[in-house]
């Protein structure tokens, strides 16, 4: 079993800058209204709002949440990117550590890392 997970978006080419930056890799396929990426255990997709059947509201409906291995680093690289939304701070929840930042339609994303 694979777990997916599309947010909508407001421009395709816009949000596919910016999330083959964050993701370092381009995506698996794209049509007129989707981009989609493989991610280690499954896929992030970026839907076109406009184009979907049922209204949707873009923007912090959902947290993608992402382990990573190295917390520090990725806060840096992503900081480097300019979000327009980030954390200022690294913070610890029991053993996990996690920043939050959003994407240019307002989605909140999450990366954590676990007893690191």
């Amino acid at each position: 079993m694979e777990i997916g997970l599309y947010v909508a978006v407001a421009s395709l080419e816009a949000s596919k800058v910016f999330y083959s930056q964050l993701f370092e890799k381009a995506p698996y396929i794209e049509t007129a209204s989707f981009v989609g990426y493989e991610i280690t255990g499954g896929r992030f997709g970026l839907f076109l709002e406009s184009a979907y059947a049922v209204p949707v509201q873009r923007g912090n409906s959902t947290v993608a949440n992402t382990k990573v291995a190295n917390i520090e680093a990725e806060f840096a690289r992503v900081k480097a990117l300019k979000p327009q939304k980030m954390q200022a701070d690294i913070i610890t929840v029991g053993p996990t550590r996690l920043f939050m930042f959003a994407d240019p339609d307002d989605n909140v994303i999450e990366f954590f890392s676990v007893g690191e």
